[in-house]
């Protein structure tokens, strides 16, 4: 009965963190981009490349954090059932004699519960690693390219700096995207589940208005 408030806090608390920052940084991505080609082909291309690797992590951490999240939200929900039923029910169960058997099955829900949650974590934030690698190693890419062209005399050296800071910067939404991924997708299912509550529930309809006492 209680899953829908905890859904609603849920979305609450995805929309007041950082991805929704990171949603609304996205579409400065293909000006960074543009201005990274201004500099010099290479550089836009070396920053194209890491955007389209960032992009593959982050379908990679849809995939491999979807089902975690929702058996971890599932096993949440039965956890806290049993819970308040027990609460509930405190003194026939003790009337009974039957506490340490529900709290055995509470421990065994309990610990599939963490161990789902551990799933979940452990995806994320081994994508999120992963994220974080890649960018150092293309900031570093985009360092030698801008070296190489300035030793060439293709570039000044103003585009070694310049092309490492707008390659992060374009990077960034991408990167702190993937790190909240987890919360991202709690989000999505919680808004599906109280769509799905929502449609359920018929609309109250009008009453006959009443004058005023």
């Amino acid at each position: 009965s209680l899953q829908p408030m905890r859904d609603l806090n849920q979305i609450r608390q995805f929309m007041s963190g950082a991805g929704p920052l990171a949603l609304c940084d996205l579409p400065w991505l293909p000006i960074y981009l543009a201005i990274c080609f201004a500099f010099h082909v290479w550089i836009g291309v070396a920053a194209l490349v890491g955007t389209f690797l960032l992009a593959a992590v982050a379908l990679l951490t849809d995939a491999y954090t979807r089902s975690p999240t929702r058996e971890a939200a599932g096993l949440a929900s039965r956890r806290n059932a049993l819970t308040e039923a027990s609460r509930r029910n405190a003194e026939v169960l003790r009337a009974m004699g039957i506490g340490p058997s529900m709290a055995a099955k509470w421990r065994d829900i309990n610990e599939q519960y963490l161990q789902g949650q551990q799933r979940a974590s452990d995806a994320n934030n081994g994508f999120s690693s992963l994220s974080k690698v890649l960018r150092t190693a293309l900031q570093s890419a985009v360092l030698g390219i801008g070296a190489c062209l300035v030793i060439r005399q293709e570039a000044t050296a103003g585009i070694i700096i310049a092309g490492s800071i707008l390659s992060a910067r374009a990077l960034a939404p991408v990167d702190q995207l993937i790190a909240n991924w987890r919360g991202l997708v709690a989000a999505r299912q919680s808004w599906r589940r109280l769509q799905s509550l929502l449609t359920a529930v018929p609309e109250v309809p009008d009453r006959m208005a009443l004058p005023a006492p």
